[in-house]
């Protein structure tokens, strides 16, 4: 957790608070675990969320397992990815490139009931990323750019091959599989993938496609916030143990999977009893 404070910590000594790490069975939805970003007017809208709290510990835990020089990190929002990988290896130079196109659709309001539609410059995450990491003395460079047709911009300012890449960009099957081939173009052999909102956006097809065209070998982290998937050489034993840990038996977690219609019976059972709506109900029934 000691990754997580420091990250609260940057927002914070910049005048911004960061809401993350909620339960979603208590506040009825579903991206309340992952962070969004507040300043004195309300929440800031930069096109997306951010990882979950344990998913930055996933990453502080990687770092027993992995010695990165060069990371490239695919989506970057308001950065709160970006500093974590920063942070926990603050040997390697890190690279993130974001296209910088805050968006406000039916669908953010049906995921974040804080997102708005204020008005924010495009590229106000990318400027934030870069003064918070210039502030706290992080080897972080952010460009502006659409995955994958501009990661030479990132290659540009780091010329050697990634040995680590983080993919959190569009979350579309297509995008990620290009996404992949992009990043895969300019990193190293024994580089590792990591791949954000797999299970959660239903992104398994494109996953598997990666790892099928590349030959790397495939954990699905069912016991991450968001279903993280990560692409590794087979050679890394120890990582492979590592990874084994946040993984749920297929079988099991398809089962689970398809009770979501139960999950939100429950929630509604759950508030009409905390109103008191049941309790009435029982009784105008056995006064009958």
């Amino acid at each position: 957790m000691k990754l997580f404070k420091k990250v609260v910590s940057i927002y914070a000594g910049a005048g911004y608070h960061l809401r993350i790490g909620l339960n979603p069975c208590v506040h009825g939805f579903d991206s309340a675990q992952f962070g969004v970003l507040f300043d004195e007017q309300g929440a800031i809208n930069t096109g997306g969320g951010s990882i979950a709290i344990d998913e930055v510990c996933f990453i502080e835990n990687l770092t027993e397992y992995l010695q990165p020089k060069s990371i490239l990190v695919i989506g970057n929002s308001f950065g709160l990815s970006s500093l974590a990988l920063a942070l926990a290896w603050p040997q390697a130079s890190v690279v993130a490139i974001d296209c910088g196109t805050p968006t406000t659709t039916v669908l953010h309001r049906i995921m974040d009931p804080d997102l708005t539609s204020r008005e924010i410059p495009r590229d106000f995450g990318i400027r934030l990323t870069r003064e918070l990491a210039a502030s706290s003395g992080l080897n972080l460079k952010v460009v502006q750019g659409f995955s994958p047709e501009d990661l030479n911009l990132a290659h540009e300012i780091q010329t050697a091959p990634f040995d680590l890449v983080f993919i959190d960009g569009d979350h579309r099957n297509p995008q990620v599989i290009a996404d992949f081939s992009g990043a895969r173009e300019i990193s190293a052999g024994e580089c590792v993938y990591i791949f954000h909102d797999v299970i959660n956006w239903a992104l398994e097809p494109g996953f598997e496609a990666c790892a099928k065209m590349s030959g790397l070998s495939p954990r699905l982290l069912a016991r991450t916030a968001s279903g993280i998937g990560v692409l590794f050489p087979s050679k890394m034993v120890a990582l492979d143990e590592h990874l084994s840990v946040y993984t749920e038996p297929e079988d099991l977690r398809r089962s689970l999977h398809f009770r979501w219609i139960n999950n939100w019976i429950y929630r509604l059972v759950k508030m009409s009893n905390s109103s008191g709506v049941l309790t009435r109900l029982r009784t105008w029934m056995r006064s009958l």
